[in-house]
């Protein structure tokens, strides 16, 4: 019965998570086109903390969001910064140059992650910290 039981609240993690996911890509989509931007080709940009601090960010959510942005269309391409804040800082500066329409970020630190805020925010693109 305890199996049945964690099985069943992993289900419904996945399902939250992939709700709050896809209501997110919903209103970003919402919000480009209000401003006259139509999206024609989506690119994700996800940068997750590390793999020392929690496994949780190679097991659960890497997948999980791959699957949300698939569902929802968009190409993604996630990456772990294995918890070095330059790494964080050059993948960020590489997605963005590559085109990212939207960044989800795992905060390493404040000042790392409000540089990047502060960049993406420069070019219009909108990022998400989550936790």
């Amino acid at each position: 019965m305890a199996k049945y039981k964690k099985k069943r609240v992993r289900e419904l993690q996945h399902d939250r998570f992939r709700d709050t996911t896809m209501g997110f890509f919903d209103r970003l989509g919402g919000l480009l086109e209000g401003k006259g931007r139509t999206i024609l080709y989506a690119l994700g940009g996800v940068i997750l903390a590390d793999t020392a601090s929690s496994k949780r960010w190679e097991n659960n959510d890497r997948p999980l969001l791959a699957e949300a942005f698939k569902a929802a269309g968009v190409e993604a391409d996630i990456q772990n910064a294995q918890g070095d804040k330059a790494k964080f800082a050059t993948l960020a500066d590489q997605m963005l140059s590559g085109g990212a329409n939207v960044l989800l970020i795992v905060n390493l630190d404040s000042p790392t992650s409000a540089a990047v805020i502060a960049k993406a925010k420069a070019q219009g693109v909108p990022v998400v910290d989550y936790d």
